[in-house]
């Protein structure tokens, strides 16, 4: 004796099966370390056209700034510009990119920008771009001659011990603050 299936039960055992597979949990993949380093060049590469930004000539703008925080073999980095964009990446994966929906956001990029401009003779011009050592903070400033840098132990940081870099510290520790508490509010 012969058992006929028909074909439309064919087809439904198929789409469960399908189904079944699709919505299975998937395994949870290690941090792409190239993901991180390629959000973190380009924001060391924008320039202020990228941006839509547009600087005079005559005198040495900042438009742009980036500060990597050692932690171990990890990095967080936090960028700000002066178009109002912001957003924080971690070596280890994931972060906020494109803060800039949030008025918050926006003021906290621009006023870090601001105070880089006023501090400007803290920077020495470079061409590299390495990662700051376990426990230090480095500073790159972008500006319409090229990047700055200054390298600096976070203790020193925290203490107050380093007056000179404080407040470029405190301009960028709000904007983590202004993107930690955009996670949870829609875009303005």
């Amino acid at each position: 004796m012969r058992l006929l299936i028909p074909a439309s039960l064919i087809v439904i055992l198929v789409l469960v099966v399908g189904l079944y597979f699709l919505a299975r949990p998937k395994p949870a993949r290690a941090a792409d370390p190239n993901v991180y380093e390629g959000l973190r060049g380009e924001a060391l590469r924008f320039s202020p056209s990228d941006l839509g930004i547009h600087l005079p000539d005559d005198n040495l703008s900042a438009y742009g700034v980036v500060m990597d925080i050692g932690m171990g073999n990890n990095t967080a980095t936090v960028t700000s510009f002066s178009s109002g964009d912001a957003s924080l990446y971690l070596s280890t994966g994931g972060g906020v990119i494109g803060g800039i929906g949030h008025d918050a956001v926006r003021q906290a990029a621009r006023a870090w920008v601001k105070t880089a401009q006023e501090h400007l003779s803290l920077f020495a011009p470079t061409t590299s771009f390495p990662h700051p050592a376990d426990g230090h903070v480095r500073f790159f400033v972008l500006t319409n001659r090229g990047a700055l840098t200054a390298d600096v132990s976070e203790e020193r940081l925290k203490d107050g011990s380093d007056e000179q870099l404080l407040p470029m510290w405190g301009a960028g520790q709000n904007v983590i603050t202004a993107i930690r508490l955009s996670t949870h509010q829609p875009p303005d």
